[in-house]
């Protein structure tokens, strides 16, 4: 569903980056661009593992670990390349940049407790719907990145969301989990 919403955020995020960089019409959000990366680069991995989850369960939980962790280092490796690919030249208002990657980040994390909630969830399902959403964007934010090629800024902001990112969402897990356990603390006592 985030990915999905990307088809509408991604062109709202450029509009507001025209505003907050002061540029008019120079960042035109690649829509066909987005729908096939969406289609070829997100679904198919999406899909193979529900289906690997629902056929091999006891295989994806023993594999699951490994897999993440090969897809945290590609991740990393990936957005090494594009630092090293020359990005360094792009001429960006940092301090605007951090400022539109917390907001980026805070409102998708929002959309996905509210969606969680609409759909009766428990708040840790809720919080799993909050996480992903905030998280997937980043697939979302290199893909554009890579493709856009000419603006060296989308690289950048992709690499400033993800350095944004990871510290929000580790604080809200560390949040999270010390509510849940003095929740279930007192459940105990009670």
């Amino acid at each position: 569903m985030s990915c999905a919403a990307a088809l509408v955020t991604i062109p709202a995020a450029t509009a507001l980056l025209e505003r907050v960089w002061g540029h008019s019409s120079c960042y035109a959000a690649p829509i066909m661009v987005l729908v096939m990366q969406l289609l070829v680069v997100l679904v198919p991995p999406v899909v193979g593992g529900m289906l690997i989850r629902a056929r091999w369960p006891a295989l994806a939980t023993r594999h699951r670990p490994l897999v993440q962790g090969i897809a945290f280092a590609l991740l990393a490796a990936l957005l090494m390349l594009v630092i090293a690919s020359g990005a360094g030249g792009a001429e960006i208002g940092w301090w605007s940049a951090v400022q539109l990657a917390v907001a980026f980040v805070v409102s998708a994390f929002l959309l996905g407790a509210v969606v969680g909630w609409l759909l009766g969830g428990r708040p840790a399902d809720r919080f799993t719907f909050a996480a992903e959403f905030s998280t997937r964007n980043v697939a979302v934010a290199l893909a554009i990145a890579m493709s856009v090629g000419g603006h060296r800024e989308f690289v950048w902001f992709a690499a400033i969301y993800l350095a944004v990112e990871i510290p929000l969402l580790v604080l809200a897990a560390f949040v999270h989990r010390r509510r849940s356990a003095q929740e279930h603390a007192r459940a105990e006592t009670a």
